[in-house]
């Protein structure tokens, strides 16, 4: 038997991994065993299978596990074994390698997301449109320059094929009309809902598949541990910013339930996964080294009016009431980093007053939605502007309180790279916010690029705070249309530097954080 999609790395804690993999075939889970080499110092572990998790078509097997704890950074080789004789993934490998930060060293962290196309179904895209991950792949295997960690921030697939290969949705022809009437008075009896169940189950679960089985992104992602957090694409296009009709019809509300059990199996590596910060949703926090990571989940209960409930924000408070950097050793004090993972990015482009004026104008009221909910997605919507000012409120006092040398925000969604300063009025504190999108997704072209930078500002205030999207350090332009992925890593004569990889260009754009006390 084969390997169908993994091995999948994961880390849920300083010390914590997870090891996942899809199979065709039914195991006895004390059957199959993870088994570890530590290669520097010669000994070997074997773990039993902790789930197994029966999809439609497939089994999703996860192992979790303890490393040492080591002053010198070292290297695990590991394979999966059933009674005995090791597992192939699709690809023919059957051993792979990870390595494990030592207790001084700052992490080299990768970042990246839309792994994907919107208006294709990924087995349809072609191998060239994965070329990010194949310049990942030789970054990462340059000698001592391996990644430790990837941050994905969402949109891992893209589901917007649903509406052609769903076979009951299909038959509503509501690709393009979303706003009509055919969603919100499209009712399900209790047969015709277990029937669409059934297909969304499959076509999720074969998504996954078609969306991860490159050869050069199944060795990352069996390579480097990855940390993942979801977006719209994971369920469709604009979900959570559509009116309340279609938000609570039957169609969406059969939908989202299956998507949200794909998304904790593949994504989160099923309920297990300990760096949880509550059952109800889906945002993490996790140390690593001099790194303290939270990742906000921006789509459980997003709405056209909230990003996030009101009990996410208690949780989040709870964990930023903790004695955080509590782990890392005197050697990192000076670079601890407080990194937040927010899928679609605090400061960008503004661009929202001039939609809101011409969006009334536009004729065409299939496109006007279209471009609604793109802009009600983002954090500078005037339905969003107060909560945007409390999250940056939060990240601020977060800072100030945990005594951070940096304060880093990882984003993604706009298929544009680059990087801002969000600044505190009055003050000397500054966040930093870089931005990865996308690593499969290409950007806009040459003329909607132009478009874009013409009709928008890169600056923009809300009360108490000024958002700048900046010039990518060398790259000399504030906002990169090429596919690309970030690092983070620790600069010999500087602090923490983020780089920008792009498609068709050799060098690098890198731009040092901001300190937040200066």
């Amino acid at each position: 038997m084969k390997i169908k999609l993994g091995p999948l790395l994961g880390i849920e804690a300083n010390y914590r991994y997870s090891a996942c993999f899809l199979s065709e075939t039914k195991l006895n889970k004390s059957n199959v065993r993870l088994c570890l080499d530590q290669v520097s110092i010669g000994l070997s572990s074997l773990f039993v299978c902790e789930s197994r998790t029966d999809l439609e078509a497939h089994y999703f097997y996860r192992f979790s596990f303890d490393v040492p704890r080591s002053e010198e950074s070292y290297l695990f080789k590991y394979s999966i074994e059933v009674n005995g004789s090791k597992l192939s993934d699709q690809h023919g490998r059957t051993v792979w390698e990870f390595e494990v930060p030592g207790r001084g060293v700052i992490p080299k962290v990768g970042f990246s997301s839309c792994n994907g196309d919107s208006k294709k179904h990924p087995s349809k895209i072609l191998k060239k449109d994965f070329l990010m991950w194949k310049k990942m792949k030789e970054n990462h295997l340059r000698p001592g320059e391996c990644f430790h960690l990837l941050l994905m921030g969402g949109d891992q697939i893209y589901a917007d094929s649903i509406w052609d290969e769903v076979p009951i949705i299909n038959s509503l022809k509501v690709k393009s009309k979303l706003t009509s009437k055919v969603v919100e008075e499209f009712s399900l009896t209790p047969r015709l809902r277990q029937e669409l169940t059934d297909q969304l189950k499959k076509f999720y679960e074969q998504l996954y598949i078609d969306s991860w089985s490159d050869s050069d992104m199944s060795y990352m992602m069996a390579s480097v541990p990855t940390v993942m957090m979801w977006d719209d694409h994971d369920i469709f296009d604009g979900w959570g910013s559509y009116p309340d009709e279609l938000q609570n019809s039957d169609l969406f509300r059969c939908i989202y339930p299956v998507a949200n059990r794909y998304f904790e199996i593949f994504q989160t590596r099923t309920s297990s996964n300990i760096s949880r910060i509550s059952n109800t949703h889906f945002s993490m926090h996790f140390s690593f080294r001099n790194y303290e990571v939270i990742l906000l989940d921006n789509r459980t209960f997003r709405t056209m009016k909230n990003v996030m409930s009101p009990s996410q924000y208690y949780d989040l408070g709870k964990v930023l009431d903790k004695a955080l950097f509590s782990e890392v050793p005197e050697e990192l004090s000076k670079q601890r980093t407080l990194c937040f993972v927010v899928p679609v990015p605090i400061a960008h482009l503004d661009y929202s007053h001039l939609v809101e004026r011409l969006l009334p104008k536009v004729p065409k009221k299939e496109f006007r939605h279209s471009m609604n909910d793109d802009a009600i997605d983002h954090w500078d919507h005037y339905n969003h502007k107060a909560e945007q000012k409390k999250l940056l409120d939060i990240l601020f006092d977060a800072g100030e309180k945990h005594n951070a040398k940096y304060v880093c925000v990882v984003s993604g969604d706009v298929h544009t790279a680059g990087a801002a300063t969000i600044t505190k009025t009055g003050g000397k504190r500054k966040i930093t916010q870089v931005i990865s999108s996308g690593t499969v997704h290409s950007g806009p072209n040459r003329w909607e690029f132009a478009l874009m930078n013409l009709v928008t500002t890169p600056k923009s205030d809300i009360t108490g705070y000024n958002l700048y999207l900046k010039n990518f350090g060398n790259f000399r332009k504030h906002t990169i249309n090429l596919r690309n992925f970030g690092i983070l890593t620790k600069a010999k004569h500087s602090g923490i530097v983020a780089s920008i990889e792009m498609e068709n260009r050799e060098n690098l754009a890198h731009r040092t954080l901001n300190k937040f006390k200066n």
